[in-house]
């Protein structure tokens, strides 16, 4: 995956599905841990719902870099670690900041990861219902299209607050100390989700 989104001459680095599918196997088998059949099916299925989240355009191919950006989610290491690599990997300018609309395509990488996880067929064996409701305590539908609207907004409404929470929305670019700064201060509050980049906090890693 690192490798199509790194490759920037001919435009935006993007990813189809033969070489997502070839990553993934390469991922497999590199695993310390012999997997059976049924685990590497189960796998692929999920990540396969995982990549299809991020193919808004329904063509089979997604942006390599914020593919690679979210599924950092699913890598061992520090929170703040994933964090940096992945504002680094999106600032390609390489001047430490990024603009507003690249501050959304961030958060969105994240959440679409994290909620695709949550919501999967592939882990309908889970005892632990996952259920999607509004700020207002209502359950929300957890098909394609409400899930899509659900990670569009929330990445928008989280990157209003943290322009807000760091200068009031003055400025247009932000970079990471600034972003992580906030986040430290407070901003942990506002999107919570992101302490789940840290896997030691999800049941499924118990």
């Amino acid at each position: 995956i690192m490798e199509s989104a790194t490759k920037l001459e001919s435009g935006p680095a993007t990813l189809n599905r033969k070489q997502f599918d070839a990553a993934i196997r390469g991922v497999f088998a590199l695993s310390k841990t012999k997997l059976t059949p049924e685990t590497q099916q189960g796998l692929s299925d999920l990540l396969t719902t995982v990549f299809s989240s991020f193919d808004r355009s329904k063509k089979d191919e997604v942006s390599a870099l914020e593919v690679a950006a979210g599924f950092t989610v699913l890598c061992g290491g520090r929170k703040s670690d994933k964090l940096e690599f992945a504002f680094d990997h999106l600032d390609l300018d390489k001047d430490g900041k990024l603009i507003h609309a690249d501050m959304v395509t961030y958060l969105n990488s994240f959440l679409t990861v994290l909620l695709r996880v949550a919501t999967s067929p592939a882990l309908d064996d889970d005892q632990n219902e996952a259920t999607l409701i509004t700020m207002k305590g209502a359950k929300c539908q957890e098909d394609d299209g409400t899930i899509h609207r659900v990670i569009a907004e929330g990445s928008k409404w989280a990157v209003g607050a943290v322009y807000k929470g760091v200068d009031g929305g003055k400025s247009e670019h932000l970079s990471f100390d600034s972003f992580a700064d906030w986040y430290t201060r407070g901003g942990y509050t506002s999107i919570p989700w992101l302490e789940l980049l840290d896997l030691r906090k999800w049941c499924l890693a118990a």
